[in-house]
C-alpha cells in the first residue's frame, strides 16, 4: 500500500511540474497603503514599462571600533514617483529573512504605522523568470 501511495504521489508531482514547464507569471508590484502591504516580482518590476516600478529588500551593517556592530534591514516598493513605501527593521529574524531573498524572487512585506517592517516573505520560482518571448518585447 505504501508503494502505491508513493507512486501516485510521484506521478502527481511530475504531472504538476510538467504543467508549469516554461510558464511565466508577471507578478507586477502592488502596494496597498491601507493594509500596509507591498508585493511583486523583482523580475517583473525590472522589466516593467513603468520606469518607477521597483521592489526589493536589503541589509546594512555598521561596525564600530569597539567591536560592536549595528545591523538593520529594509524593504521598499514603488509604482510612481509619489507612490513609494519603505520599512525598516532591526529584528534579527527579519534581517535573516531579507538576507535570504534571491534574484528573481517574489517579495511581500508589511509595515506598521511607525514604518517598521512587521513581515517579510519571498518565493523563488522558475515562473518568475521571464523567457525569451517576454524579454523580446521589452
Amino acid at each position: 500500500m505504501k508503494i502505491k501511495t508513493l507512486i501516485v504521489s510521484a506521478i502527481f508531482t511530475l504531472a504538476s511540474s510538467l504543467a508549469f514547464a516554461g510558464k511565466y507569471t508577471e507578478a507586477l508590484v502592488l502596494i496597498d497603503t491601507v493594509e500596509k502591504t507591498a508585493m511583486g516580482s523583482t523580475t517583473a518590476a525590472r522589466f516593467s514599462e513603468n520606469e518607477n516600478e521597483l521592489i526589493g529588500c536589503g541589509t546594512r551593517t555598521f561596525a564600530f571600533g569597539d567591536g560592536t556592530a549595528f545591523n538593520w534591514g529594509f524593504c521598499q516598493a514603488s509604482l510612481a514617483e509619489e507612490e513609494n513605501v519603505l520599512c525598516f527593521t532591526e529584528d534579527a529574524n527579519l534581517i535573516e529573512q531579507i538576507n535570504s531573498v534571491s534574484d528573481n524572487a517574489f517579495i511581500t512585506f508589511r509595515w506598521d504605522d511607525n514604518g517598521e517592517c512587521t513581515y517579510v516573505g519571498h518565493s523563488t520560482q522558475s515562473f518568475y523568470i521571464p523567457g525569451k518571448e517576454q524579454l523580446k518585447d521589452k
